[in-house]
């Protein structure tokens, strides 16, 4: 499942302020913005170095982990348009097609129209192989 969400705005002086009156606020941001800089850092990297079917397989844990692919056993996302998920990864809506009819035909995942169901373990097993 998706994981919920939410965004504020807060203007530059306001946020100033609110750090120094709990400087915890502080580090906390900075770590959260070390944590999704780190994620995307490897995203890039995914997107310069690694196959296109071990990048969608990993779109798909990390989706359905929301970025803990090593510990969170996942097992079911939000079905993701074709489109969207080619965006994501790099690539067109067919290759990610394509690759998802692959990864079905080898039951590593399942899905229908309002969810995909996905087997973690043979994902985590793909991805070991395609990296060896």
């Amino acid at each position: 499942m998706s994981a919920p969400f939410s965004s504020i705005s807060v203007a530059l002086a306001e946020l100033h302020r609110l750090i120094q009156s709990n400087p915890e606020l502080g580090v906390t941001l900075a770590q959260a913005s070390v944590r999704k800089t780190m994620l995307l850092k490897a995203r890039l990297l995914d997107m310069a170095c690694r196959d296109i079917r071990p990048r969608i397989a990993l779109a798909l844990l990390t989706l359905a982990t929301g970025g803990d692919c090593d510990t969170a056993t996942p097992d079911r996302i939000d079905a993701i348009p074709h489109r969207l998920l080619a965006r994501y990864v790099g690539t067109t809506r067919e290759i990610v097609t394509h690759a998802l009819n692959s990864f079905r035909r080898q039951n590593r995942i399942q899905y229908c129209p309002r969810y995909m169901q996905i087997d973690p373990n043979a994902i985590r097993r793909f991805l070991e192989r395609s990296e060896s």
